[in-house]
C-alpha cells in the first residue's frame, strides 16, 4: 500500500521536472522504488521493535504492545523506537528499487 503510493508519486515528480511526454528510464524508477521501500520502512519500523521486544523479553514487557513501547523508551528513549534503521534502510533502497524497476518495465 504505502509502497505504492509513495512510488507513483515519485515518479509523477520526476516527470513533472522533465520535458513534456517524457519516459521514466529503469535508473529513475529505480530510484523511486528505492525511495518508496525507504519510506515504508521509516513508518514501519517502530512497529517491528515492539514486535520484536514482545517476542525476546515477554516478561519485562508486560506482553502488551503498551508494555513494549515502555521498554522500548525506557531502554533508549524515543530514539530506541528507530535503533538500527541505517542498515534497515540501505537494504530496502535496492531491494524495492530492483522490485519496482522491473515490475514496471515487464508491465510495458
Amino acid at each position: 500500500g504505502t509502497q505504492f503510493l509513495v512510488y507513483e508519486f515519485v515518479k509523477r515528480q520526476m516527470v513533472a521536472g522533465a520535458a513534456a511526454g517524457a519516459v521514466l528510464s529503469a535508473g529513475n524508477r529505480l530510484v523511486a522504488g528505492g525511495i518508496a521501500g525507504m519510506v515504508a520502512a521509516l513508518l514501519v519500523y517502530p512497529l517491528e521493535v515492539i514486535k520484536t521486544m514482545l517476542t525476546i523479553y515477554p516478561e519485562e514487557c508486560k506482553a502488551t504492545p503498551g508494555g513494549a513501547i515502555g521498554c522500548v523508551i525506557k531502554a533508549g528513549g524515543v530514539r530506541g523506537l528507530y535503533a538500527g534503521v541505517v542498515p534497515t534502510l540501505i537494504a530496502m533502497f535496492p531491494y524495492v528499487g530492483v522490485e519496482f524497476m522491473v515490475y514496471e518495465t515487464l508491465k510495458r
